[in-house]
């Protein structure tokens, strides 16, 4: 095992991290990324990591603001950190405005807070006349200047700065260094990692030399930055070494529920903002906008009424075709949008927001918010042609909410469990398409099951476990005003108990897979 030797302790008030240490489990075994890694960050202090590719520098990174766990060790921090990074957040579609309400939002900013940042960021930035074009007729300099901009006018105790500044021309480079020393002359801590020897003599107090996980040297900059430059050139054929395992605390499942609703709650507000800027990507050049998103299931309403009611009358004999379809299809469509687009939003979006303060266990909740108004739209028209059919409104319209609430932790709770199958099994995404076709058809959405005289009553009770029915039946009961939620007792028993074994499952397996789904990816 290599020593530790020439260290020059650091005293700190912001950061202590003790004996890190971090371990991934590969085809191959159990390697080790960092191996007992001890430094802290003073206010007003620039700490140095240096070493090879593979060294461990940017997993210390990621160990510091919570986007890994750490295997052994202890982090005592008494600031905010910010992990620095220009591009990530940043969406093409969008105006350059727009992206600066989308990222700070990521990063966790109030609304009130972005209103007083804006022209700052803008002003620094120097995108006074191009800010509300979209952001992929800007230069990769205006990106950059962009995504600094952003990144330094938020609120933090300790910035994390990985590899170089690279922002623009000369001229912008010098303001930003100049920016980065203010903000450290102001008291906030600097975790610079850099394979250049001159920009540590630049900028750092001190320097650690990292080397296969292990602290080669530590001590000031002059000392440390000289022994790497004069050490042989040394390309390492492995990124990591191999190391006993470490068998870490084991989260409960209950612990692993409270979490998962703990981020949810925090994150609820900020999803919500959020899925209004990706709708408004996903449909930045589209005349219609969200239009063309509702216009599908409508087209197949139309078709499948034209096909089933009008020519062979096969839909439902008691009650009007149209709002009857409406009420199965609301809920459908949004399970299927849930299982399939927001599903993927995790493995899709995850390297963009991983190094956000947005847990990655909302994005199916940002998915939701953005679906929800489709299936409010869809419901109020089926009642209007309810009513328009000849069925008033009374008591019984207020279970509807009951269903909404139902349907809605379905589709949170089936999305993430899809997402957590699609991350270790992608092709799993094409099963999901077929059985949705098949449920379709097999789910009481388009056909009445009194239709199946043909098949045994207890096959057909069986398709009517099915909670795409169970949600059909309850907007159906709402505005045709035949039954009360409770009167389908064991229905409601059976739906809550499916839904909930699989948002336990969803829970369990996402936070089994939590510290490997970049890899996974």
């Amino acid at each position: 095992m290599k020593t530790i030797r020439k260290v020059i302790p650091i005293n700190s008030t912001l950061l202590v991290a003790r004996d890190l240490v971090k371990n991934y489990s590969t085809s191959k075994g159990d390697h080790i990324a960092v191996n007992h890694v001890s430094f802290s960050i003073n206010p007003m202090e620039c700490v140095g990591l240096i070493g090879q590719n593979g060294a461990g520098k940017s997993t210390i990174a990621k160990m510091l603001t919570g986007q890994t766990q750490i295997t052994h060790g202890s982090v005592s921090k008494k600031a905010k950190i910010l992990n620095f990074n220009l591009g990530n957040g940043l969406r093409d579609e969008l105006s350059g405005r727009d992206n600066i309400i989308y990222k700070c939002l990521l990063l966790g900013c109030t609304k009130r807070e972005i209103s007083a940042m804006c022209d700052d960021i803008i002003h620094f930035a120097e995108l006074e006349d191009v800010i509300d074009d979209p952001l992929r007729t800007f230069s990769s300099g205006m990106r950059a200047r962009l995504g600094f901009s952003i990144m330094v006018h938020q609120t933090f105790d300790i910035l994390i700065i990985d590899e170089g500044l690279s922002v623009g021309d000369n001229k912008f480079i010098q303001k930003a260094f100049k920016k980065i020393e203010s903000l450290k002359a102001q008291g906030k801590g600097i975790l610079f990692i850099s394979h250049s020897a001159a920009a540590m003599k630049k900028w750092c107090d001190s320097v650690i030399w990292l080397e296969e996980g292990y602290v080669r040297e530590a001590g000031t900059p002059d000392m440390i930055v000289s022994d790497y430059e004069s050490s042989e050139a040394k390309i390492y054929s492995k990124m990591f070494i191999p190391m006993e395992r470490v068998e870490t605390e084991r989260e409960t499942l209950f612990s692993k529920v409270k979490k998962y609703l703990k981020e949810q709650r925090e994150s609820m507000l900020v999803a919500f903002r959020i899925s209004r800027y990706s709708t408004k990507a996903n449909y930045f050049n589209h005349k219609l906008s969200r239009v063309w998103e509702w216009l599908d299931p409508l087209v197949q309403l139309v078709v499948y009424y034209i096909i089933f009611s009008v020519l062979f009358h096969k839909v439902v004999p008691d009650f009007p075709a149209m709002p009857w379809m409406i009420f199965g299809l609301a809920g459908y469509t949004f399970v299927n949008q849930m299982c399939t687009t927001g599903a993927n939003m995790i493995p899709r979006m995850y390297r963009s927001v991983v190094q956000f303060r947005f847990h990655i266990s909302a994005l199916p909740l940002s998915a939701f918010f953005g679906f929800l108004p489709q299936v409010l739209v869809s419901i109020v028209f089926g009642a209007f042609l309810s009513i328009w059919s000849g069925y008033a409104l009374n008591l019984y319209a207020l279970q509807v909410f009951y269903y909404l609430v139902a349907l809605s932790i379905f589709g949170v709770s089936i999305s993430l469990f899809t997402a957590t199958i699609l991350i270790v099994f992608p092709d799993y995404r094409f099963f999901v398409n077929y059985s949705f076709r098949f449920l379709l058809h097999a789910s009481g959405i388009i056909f009445s099951f009194d239709q199946f005289a043909v098949l045994p009553r207890w096959f057909v009770y069986l398709l009517t476990l099915n909670p795409l029915y169970f949600l059909a039946r309850g907007f159906r009961d709402s505005f045709f005003s035949t039954n009360w939620f409770w009167q389908h007792g064991i229905d409601n028993l059976i739906f809550w108990g499916i839904t909930l074994i699989i948002l336990l499952i969803a829970i369990s397996r996402y936070y089994h897979l939590q510290n490997r789904i970049g890899d996974l990816i």
